[in-house]
């Protein structure tokens, strides 16, 4: 009777320890772009997203956590949180992001942040890709917020 004991609390261990190593995996951590308080520049800030092979959901789970905004105190928002990542594609190499008419917001008020907390965020964070266009409901914008025109596709970060 001891001995099945043993040989169950053994094979529950064993157990625990793969679904354990198996969980792990299925994150990664990628590096966003966070606006720091102190410096009011962006920062480097490491968090864990689902592990996927889909390079498109790789790119929305950055964005996700990227909007969701930074859980250290240092760190300061700058996107909305309702902003809506409604799709992402990769064609080609590019990451075409359409984002919800709420990135205007956060857009009117740091633009150059915004941007290229975007871009650096997406393309460091997924080496496969050259570039990163920015869309709003779907459609290219023509519009020019402070020195940034979102017309453009970002080939490199920024």
């Amino acid at each position: 009777m001891k001995r099945y004991f043993l040989i169950s609390l053994i094979i529950l261990f064993v157990a625990s320890l793969f679904f354990n190593l198996y969980s792990t995996r299925s994150t990664q951590r990628v590096k966003i772009f966070v606006k720091d308080k102190r410096t009011q520049r962006l920062v480097a800030s490491k968090v864990q997203v689902p592990n996927t092979k889909s390079l498109n959901e790789r790119v929305f789970w950055v964005l996700k956590e990227l909007i969701s905004g930074p859980t250290e105190s240092q760190y300061e928002r700058i996107f909305d949180p309702d902003i809506d990542v409604q799709t992402v594609i990769v064609k080609e190499g590019i990451a075409y992001i359409s984002f919800g008419w709420m990135l205007t917001e956060s857009l009117q008020k740091d633009p150059v942040l915004v941007v290229r907390a975007i871009v650096n965020s997406v393309l460091l964070s997924n080496r496969e890709l050259d570039g990163v266009k920015i869309l709003i409901e779907g459609i290219e914008p023509v519009c020019t917020f402070s020195s940034i025109s979102l017309d453009e596709t970002f080939a490199r970060p920024i």
